[in-house]
């Protein structure tokens, strides 16, 4: 006996059986689209969010490069902080000096904000990272241009160096790889 649809147009005799519902292949393929679709949004979805939060943490640097852009104009042609020696009797410590925290502009996705002399430096929180176990950084760094001051991002091993260069380190975590940092702050 074979199933038809109950709703026949006028005049038709009915059957004595009639499909009523879904069947359980039709349910079991529109459970695979599904499955399908979630597999690919599902990581699209998240590396966006890792976008947006990179993207506010450069935001909330504003502030901070407004600070810095002054600090800069004050300072240029000064040297960069000195290194602290610490005597240990037969060795010696060399340590960096630390950004300095500034104000209270935090985001989601963002840890903090922070001063390295001219430099900006903006701290991200374990989101950031895919597999959610590393703090990264980018490094905004001024320079002189034509009377202006023009701000470069620097991500990875080119943010380690500059803060290194400049005397400072970071305690925790390390330079946001290219792959991940905003298209400004990738190497050219």
């Amino acid at each position: 006996m074979t199933l038809v649809p109950c709703a026949l147009p006028p005049g038709t005799p009915r059957p004595l059986q009639c499909q009523q519902g879904v069947s359980v292949v039709s349910m079991l393929a529109a459970l695979a689209v599904i499955g399908i679709l979630a597999a690919i949004t599902v990581p699209t979805y998240a590396n966006y969010t890792r976008r947006v939060y990179i993207s506010d943490g450069l935001e909330l640097a504003m502030p901070a490069k407004a600070a810095a852009s002054e600090y800069y104009e004050l300072n240029k042609g000064k040297p960069n902080p000195p290194l602290q020696v610490i005597d240990l009797g037969q060795e010696e410590i060399i340590q960096y000096n630390m950004p300095q925290e500034v104000g209270t502009w935090t985001g989601k996705g963002v840890q903090s904000v922070r001063l390295a002399g001219a430099m900006v430096v903006v701290v991200y929180d374990t989101r950031v990272d895919p597999r959610g176990q590393m703090n990264y950084y980018l490094v905004l760094k001024p320079s002189a241009t034509g009377g202006s001051t023009v701000w470069s991002c620097l991500s990875g091993s080119a943010a380690e160096s500059a803060l290194i260069d400049a005397n400072y380190a970071m305690p925790y975590g390390q330079g946001m790889p290219s792959s991940l940092a905003s298209s400004v702050c990738r190497p050219s």
